[in-house]
């Protein structure tokens, strides 16, 4: 049971920036199913970003960049280097979120979490990231 109000502070950081995530990649299945343009798509994806709390991490050209990249990505949807399997990637978010205190931290040693809680944190968001994945519609 989670007590730690850091770890519930990043609890939450953690299941927003997953439901971002979330929201991007139906965005990009609805554009792959001919719901909307690759342009909609990409500025759906640059709006959603904008509600992260980790988008100050982020370059916006970066970002960009790699959206328009995903359209010359054909791999199927369950291929490892798929444009959804890399709009949907937890253990980046994760470690994202992990870093967010000290993004130039090699490791998660500014943290004031536990091992023991760091461990807790990740299987829940991990549970909670395959719960809304199981929710996209293709």
């Amino acid at each position: 049971m989670i007590v730690d109000p850091i770890l519930v502070d990043k609890l939450v950081v953690l299941k927003d920036e997953i439901d971002i995530s979330i929201a991007t990649a139906q965005a990009f299945l609805d554009y792959k199913r001919g719901d909307m343009t690759y342009d909609r798509f990409v500025m759906d994806a640059l709006e959603l970003s904008e509600d992260s709390s980790l988008n100050d991490q982020v370059n916006p050209k970066h970002y960009r960049d790699f959206l328009e990249g995903l359209r010359s990505n054909t791999l199927p949807h369950n291929s490892s280097g798929s444009a959804l399997t890399a709009l949907l990637e937890y253990e980046g978010v994760f470690d994202a979120v992990m870093r967010s205190e000290a993004p130039w931290k090699d490791d998660y040693a500014n943290s004031t979490l536990t091992d023991d809680e760091i461990n807790e944190m990740w299987d829940l968001g991990r549970d909670y990231s395959t719960k809304m994945f199981r929710k996209l519609v293709y």
